[in-house]
């Protein structure tokens, strides 16, 4: 079997970092979208909890 040189270890080992850093972003990307997806919900649940609380709130008034 034929020895790896220097040069040849060295870009093995660029390679791999390359991937992990690649792996990296792409990690962080796929969790901001899932923050940007869980504060839409939020906001949603938010504006519903506010137009419940005020039909909640009228209602107890005509009562």
């Amino acid at each position: 079997m034929k020895r790896l040189t220097l040069k040849n270890k060295i870009d093995i080992s660029l390679c791999v970092v390359l991937v992990v850093f690649a792996l990296l972003i792409y990690a962080t990307y796929t969790r901001a979208e899932a923050v940007t997806r869980n504060r839409l919900v939020i906001a949603e649940t938010y504006t519903t909890n506010t137009i419940l609380e005020k039909i909640l709130s009228n209602t107890i008034d005509i009562e």
